[in-house]
């Protein structure tokens, strides 16, 4: 199976209206955004995109939405992900009815699962749909890592099983799945879920990020991964100085998703509504946001 996920793809933040209904409008704008600053996918309903807070009747229509809307212009990718394995598998086969090029889907969460648990749970998504899968892997926040061991496992057994997104403070662990993995099938997509490890995903021979400060610095990202890969390491390292000032965002002691709507609403010009029981950003910090964001313009 031939892979496309690879380079910056955004995980798409949901823009909802002060009501907390789905702004349409804003999330078409933010769609245009990337797709004109040469992101490489499109990501929706991953953990930025506030998928948790999310009816399962709302994230089939914004998958139908985003499917439709894309129309094409890149690949899709949509989260199937859910605590239960029957509704990931619901959420997985209606995102193949409606024309995504790949789902994502990522470890159940709130109870500790074994490796023969979370084996099961992919394997049992896999079998039920054709288009691939993308692994999603974020312990911090699941509480499971996805071993290597377990990935390959799975990738033999399972040829739509085709990347992962590896949302995990370790040099090493991406190592490693890039060494045993990639020895199975080269084709097999890693990707970082954080913009520190661009420069380790890619110089272990990795294949891109997939990262939520692309939501609003989608030129900058782009720009560093196209300096990696036409080898002007100087040009990479200057934007990579840059992709970590962007980072200070999030030592502001806000959530991750507020930061980011705030710095997204003030680029990309959206709502910057997060839905309870996350809060959005403050005022004080909104001002400290649009400082570090003069260091993109």
């Amino acid at each position: 199976m031939q892979n496309k996920f690879y380079g910056i793809i955004p995980p798409v933040l949901t823009i909802f209206n002060d009501d907390g209904s789905i702004d349409w409008d804003g999330n078409k704008k933010l769609i245009d955004y990337l797709i004109k600053n040469g992101v490489n996918a499109l990501f929706f309903e991953g953990s930025v995109g506030e998928f948790t807070q999310l009816s399962l009747d709302e994230r089939r229509e914004l998958a139908k939405f985003a499917v439709d809307y894309v129309d094409g212009r890149l690949p899709v990718i949509i989260g199937c992900g859910s605590c239960s394995t029957y509704e990931a598998i619901d959420m997985a086969k209606y995102a193949e009815k409606i024309g995504a090029d790949a789902v994502a889907a990522v470890t159940p969460y709130y109870w500790p699962l074994n490796d023969r648990e979370l084996y099961e749970h992919f394997a049992n998504i896999a079998l039920n749909i054709e288009i691939p899968i993308i692994l999603y892997n974020i312990p911090m926040i699941t509480g499971q890592n996805l071993s290597p061991s377990l990935i390959l496992k799975l990738v033999k057994k399972f040829p739509n099983i085709i990347g992962i997104k590896d949302t995990i403070d370790s040099v090493a662990h991406m190592r490693n799945i890039i060494t045993l993995v990639k020895q199975e099938n080269p084709d097999f997509s890693v990707l970082t879920g954080f913009d520190d490890h661009v420069l380790n995903i890619l110089a272990l021979g990795g294949d891109g990020a997939i990262t939520g400060c692309c939501n609003f610095a989608a030129p900058v990202l782009v720009d560093l991964y196209t300096n990696f890969k036409t080898a002007k390491y100087d040009e990479f390292i200057k934007y990579y100085h840059i992709v970590r000032n962007i980072n200070s965002i999030f030592d502001l002691g806000e959530s991750i998703i507020g930061v980011l709507k705030e710095a997204c609403s003030q680029v990309v010009g959206v709502n910057n509504f997060v839905r309870p029981p996350i809060l959005g950003c403050s005022k004080e910090n909104a001002k400290k946001i649009t400082k570090i964001l003069q260091s993109i313009q």
